[in-house]
């Protein structure tokens, strides 16, 4: 998985400045072989050296996700190096590539990416629209599914994705026939030819990874786009079947 710049050589500096002090070198080589990345990302013959070039490494072949993973392995074996302000740096250097650190009850941390703030994505009127209209379980469905992708699970996502949409045909009578779901809503009249066919075919995508079980793992973009797909379909079907008690 790619993605534009990930780290300013400013936030190189400091992190390397930071994770040195904390990290022993046989620490960053456990680092490295969990993440099953060479030894030779960390050249160097000081330990800082080193350090830089492990991030230099992950920031020339752009793999966000193996940053985030860099960075949860860390919070999860070495939190206890690290102080309060530390956390506090590393979440400022980490904010312009996408990645949020959550440390809510002051000691556990966890690296998650955040959703990116675009007018391509459900904004907070829309939100509250959907939690109007659809029911608690397709909402908590869909509220998954969104977690699954701050995490950074993109493999986790599109199958939420998935359930999300068959959980509002569930909640409509017809169980996970989501096919069968919107041929009734093109029967009564309440969905075009065209809107069914389009609607039938995200659903198809959604289950298409399902299917492909030797295929390539959904990617973060691939993820990201189920996500959005979902969230304006259920926002589209809930706005047109608002208007009718049954179907």
């Amino acid at each position: 998985m790619t993605t534009g710049e990930i780290l300013s050589r400013k936030a190189i500096a400091y992190l390397a400045d930071i994770f040195s002090e904390k990290l022993r070198v046989y620490d960053l080589r456990t680092i490295l072989d969990k993440l099953e990345l060479p030894r030779s990302y960390a050249s160097g013959f000081y330990k800082h050296e080193q350090i830089s070039s492990v991030l230099e490494n992950l920031n020339d072949t752009k793999d966000l996700d193996k940053l985030l993973e860099f960075l949860n392995i860390i919070f999860s074996e070495y939190r206890s190096r690290l102080s309060q302000d530390d956390i506090e740096k590393i979440r400022f250097f980490m904010e312009p590539c996408g990645i949020d650190i959550i440390n809510d009850d002051g000691w556990h941390c966890q690296a998650i990416l955040t959703i990116p703030k675009t007018d391509t994505l459900i904004q907070k009127a829309e939100i509250s629209a959907l939690e109007k209209l659809l029911p608690p379980d397709v909402i908590n469905r869909l509220e998954d599914a969104s977690n699954e992708y701050s995490k950074g699970e993109f493999e986790n996502v599109i199958p939420k994705c998935r359930i999300a949409l068959e959980a509002l045909a569930n909640d409509n009578g017809f169980g996970n026939r989501f096919g069968s779901f919107i041929t009734e809503l093109r029967k009564e009249g309440i969905l075009r030819d065209i809107e069914k066919d389009i609607i039938g075919k995200i659903h198809g995508y959604l289950c298409s990874f399902e299917s492909t079980h030797y295929g390539p793992k959904p990617n973060k973009e691939q993820a990201l786009y189920a996500l959005i797909l979902t969230q304006h379909t259920l926002l589209f079907l809930s706005k047109i079947i608002s208007s009718i008690s049954t179907i």
